[in-house]
Order: structure tokens, then sequence, then C-alpha cells
């Protein structure tokens, strides 16, 4: 006779394979994981990839900027120094034209 608090052979066999299935369906799932972390890795490395080549992009712009605004710098520096050259040559030909005109042969009356 058996004793209810008993478990059989046959019980422990349903057991095993049901701790089976379960560990199955773990690894299963493990894998399932696995596989979305890979894929998700693949697309986040691919955006970095794709953002590196913006970046590096937008570095050479940034270079070139700095190149045209160094040149613009140097072409303004000239500008007023040529400024400059101009405002003394016309001081100088209001200076004349003032001594000219305070000639007597330009006297009214």
């Amino acid at each position: 006779m058996e004793n209810k608090n008993e478990i059989t052979l046959n019980q422990i066999a349903v057991m095993i394979e049901k701790v089976g299935g379960d560990v199955k369906a773990v690894a299963e799932g493990h894998q399932t994981i696995r596989s979305e972390m890979k894929q998700m890795k693949d697309e986040i490395v691919e955006k970095i990839s794709f953002v590196d080549g913006k970046v590096e992009h937008l570095g050479r712009e940034f270079k070139e900027m700095k190149k045209d605004l160094n040149a613009l710098k140097e072409d303004v520096g000239t500008l007023k120094v040529d400024v400059s050259e101009i405002k003394d040559k016309l001081s100088g030909v209001d200076e004349k034209l003032d001594s000219h005109l305070r000639q007597p042969a330009h006297a009214v009356g």
C-alpha cells in the first residue's frame, strides 16, 4: 500500500519533465532577450556611426568657417588701415582747400 505522503517514481518523472520544460522556456526567453539586445546594439552602433560622420562633417565645416573668419579679420584690418590713410589724405586735401580759398583771388568783396 502506498502512503499519501510518498512520491511515486511516476510523479517524480512528471515533476522532472515539468522542470525541464520550465528550464527550456527560460533558456528560450534568454535567447530571445540576447537576440533583441544584439539587434539593439547593432542599431545603436549604426546610429553612433551616423552621428560620428555628422560630427566629423561639422568639424570640417567649422574649421573652414574659422579660416574664412580669420581671412575676413585680415581683410577688415586692411580696410581699417586703408580708411585711416584715406582720412589722413582727405584731411590734408581739406587743409589745402581751406588755405587756397583764403587766398586773395577768392576773397568776396
